[in-house]
């Protein structure tokens, strides 16, 4: 079960991406605004605090 951080679920953040972004290329910038890093495990996306 995955538990949000208080403080980062409080943060809002707008960005805009073009329709034919790919998932991992959004979650790249994400990462680097949101501060967290992720993996893909057996066709999963495993998203980790920093």
């Amino acid at each position: 079960m995955l538990i949000p951080d208080i403080k980062l679920a409080n943060q809002r953040y707008t960005l805009k991406f073009n329709r034919d972004e790919s998932f991992t290329k959004i979650l790249d910038v994400l990462s680097d605004v949101a501060k967290f890093k992720y993996r893909q495990e057996k066709g999963s996306f495993i998203i980790e605090k920093l």
